[in-house]
């Protein structure tokens, strides 16, 4: 729960969303919306409902658009945020590191994949340059063979 300006100690430092943004070298939107599902808690509002973030937000917002960037979905960072809330700091790692092995294999995957379209790509492109055959004619002008049938 955030609490109003009155209530946060003197000696934290109140960022707004447009400070963090700055420091963090995102749009205000994108601080915006990590707040509004979550992955940011203000830590006050002022009466004129601005949210307010402590020093720790940039960093924050950095390790988000890293995660993010690297394919992560939002919905693994928000649960592993939520046991950084909830737990310690080495159930949090767990998670963070099991969400991570989990993108990885999916990379892997797509690498694996992207390897088949490779070489799909090259036998292609082999063949195409051979110019026109039986297997790949991509002009009209091939004659078509006659059936067995008009022999």
């Amino acid at each position: 729960m955030t609490s109003s300006i009155a209530f946060v100690p003197q000696t934290e430092v109140l960022l707004r969303v447009s400070t963090v943004a700055k420091q963090a070298e995102v749009p205000a939107r994108t601080v915006r919306f990590y707040a509004d599902i979550g992955l940011l808690r203000p830590i006050a509002r002022g009466e004129n409902g601005y949210r307010f973030f402590g020093e720790d937000a940039v960093e924050r917002v950095h390790l988000l658009r890293r995660a993010v960037n690297l394919g992560l979905p939002l919905k693994e960072i928000k649960d592993v945020m939520d046991i950084a809330e909830t737990s310690d700091c080495a159930d949090a790692h767990r998670a963070f590191a099991e969400a991570l092995r989990t993108r990885i294999g999916a990379v892997e995957q797509q690498i694996r994949e992207l390897s088949s379209m490779r070489t799909q790509l090259v036998d292609l492109a082999v063949e195409s340059d051979a110019g026109c055959t039986d297997a790949l004619c991509l002009c009209r002008t091939h004659p078509v063979r006659a059936s067995k049938g008009d022999a």
